[in-house]
């Protein structure tokens, strides 16, 4: 009998040996829920990420929490890696949304890190890297006073943007990078995705709606992943400029299927 746990009443559970091949649906009592992602143990929705609670975005990172799997670091070291190319040694700052318990900027070389502030609704997120001596809240709590007015600004989302889908994303983009910088993070493209694109249509569409340029890059090494880099219209240029830098080096990375 296959063990099913349910997390929240959205997001249940299956260890993998149960799952089997992973079915891209399944019946609960009832509710439809779809294949989310999972390596030892799978978790399915009832919703689509950027409908998910509080609650269940806790839920979902307290199973992630258990270690960093490889294709979160694959993402972080492409990502990281492209920025360090393109600043090419210059300061410049960096939030991080949804930074989770494994922060970006362990994946830049000492002495060279940007000026980093990490955004997580999840308090013990926070919390852990506060233990690391990192600059950390929620939205409610985002500090902005103390940033210099000589730095570039990326924001960053590495396996969150799915979850952001909403009017909301635009407004906090353009509030966090419209001086100058733009947003870089991967799109994660669960089964119910790949067959129907719906999040990433209502995604252009928002970005659309508030007059936003972006640039999507196709993952050689995953098809269940692809990068955008979004600005405002006036930082399209440099944000055309990473897009470049970026696909240069997704070209070199490990393959994470």
């Amino acid at each position: 009998m296959t063990a099913i746990t349910a997390l929240t009443e959205n997001v249940l559970l299956i260890d993998k040996a149960d799952a089997g091949m992973a079915d891209p649906s399944i019946i609960v009592d009832g509710q439809s829920y779809s294949y989310f992602r999972g390596t030892g143990r799978i978790i399915y929705l009832r919703k689509s990420p950027s409908e998910l609670t509080r609650e269940d975005l806790q839920a979902i990172n307290k199973e992630a929490d258990r270690r960093e799997n490889a294709k979160n670091i694959a993402v972080k070291e492409t990502i990281s890696s492209s920025l360090h190319r393109f600043f090419n040694h210059q300061s410049f700052r960096m939030f991080e949304l949804g930074c989770g318990r494994f922060p970006l900027i362990t994946y830049f070389p000492a002495g060279n890190q940007p000026d980093y502030y990490g955004i997580d609704k999840d308090p013990s997120h926070v919390h852990a890297l506060h233990r690391m001596n990192l600059r950390a809240s929620d939205w409610s709590d985002l500090q902005f006073a103390d940033k210099p007015d000589d730095k570039s600004t990326v924001a960053v989302s590495i396996y969150a943007l799915h979850f952001m889908v909403n009017n909301k994303l635009a407004r906090r983009l353009d509030r966090l990078t419209a001086d100058d910088g733009f947003f870089v993070g991967n799109f994660y493209l669960c089964p119910a995705e790949q067959k129907d694109c719906a999040e990433r249509e209502r995604l252009k569409s928002i970005l659309d709606r508030h007059n936003m340029t972006y640039f999507v890059i196709d993952d050689p090494a995953s098809n269940a992943n692809e990068y955008w880099i979004i600005a405002s219209q006036q930082n399209a240029e440099q944000a055309g400029a990473y897009a470049r830098t970026l696909k240069a080096a997704i070209a070199v990375q490990t393959p994470h299927r």
